[in-house]
């Protein structure tokens, strides 16, 4: 529903004024959870869904660098009892769905781009 705001313009037209009104458009929102991390983690775990915590963890990461691309570390996943090779198979599968670009340089930490699809 758009908004409707009244703005007073004081025109040098003798002693009135003259009122008009411009209308806003509401902004669609998306919807959004706040996720713990080490909650969201444990519940996974438990129910032996690691994959899913790959793809939590890449949400928050780009939301994290602000959409810019950002190194994807195994130090950092194994914080939240994700293996690396869970990784490497997540991402391999995400790139081929095209949700991800993934550049990797030798033994360094791939670099991970969130696409928008």
């Amino acid at each position: 529903m758009a908004k409707t705001y009244w703005h007073v313009d004081e025109r040098a037209k003798g002693d009135g004024f003259w009122v008009t009104s411009t209308k806003t458009r509401a902004k669609a929102k998306k919807e959004f959870a706040i996720v713990p991390l080490p909650a969201a983690a444990a519940m996974l775990k438990a129910m032996r869904k690691n994959n899913a915590m790959v793809v939590i963890a890449l949400f928050y990461l780009a939301w994290k660098h602000k959409g810019a691309p950002f190194p994807f570390s195994n130090i950092w996943l194994a914080k939240y009892g994700i293996r690396r090779e869970t990784k490497r198979r997540m991402l391999r599968k995400l790139e081929q769905a095209g949700f991800i670009k993934v550049e990797q340089q030798g033994n360094q930490a791939p670099i991970v781009t969130l696409l928008q699809k």
